[in-house]
């Protein structure tokens, strides 16, 4: 059974975990002004993981390469990735 936090005891919650967001409590990594280096909260960067494959990297060539967008969508598509490489690139920041 789940109980919510209500009230001085939820406020009391949210004032601490800001406060702790504000002091660099139980976060990783360095500060990065340039977003260059930057690793989530509680990730740290792994060197030596795995690389499961079955040994064969299959080539498909740009002219052959195609996105196909369908399933539960308004509007099926696709997109050639010549097509999709020649569209300006948008970066959004939410």
């Amino acid at each position: 059974m789940t109980e919510s936090f209500s009230g001085k005891i939820k406020d009391k919650l949210i004032a601490a975990k800001r406060k702790w967001a504000e002091d660099g409590r139980l976060m990783t990594g360095a500060p990065d002004a340039e977003r260059a280096n930057r690793l989530p909260p509680g990730q740290r960067l792994v060197t030596d993981w795995p690389v499961l494959d079955l040994g064969i990297t299959p080539h498909v060539s740009a002219d052959d390469y195609q996105l196909e967008i369908n399933g539960q969508v308004r509007k099926p598509t696709t997109i050639s990735l010549i097509c999709r490489m020649s569209r300006p690139k948008t970066i959004f920041t939410v």
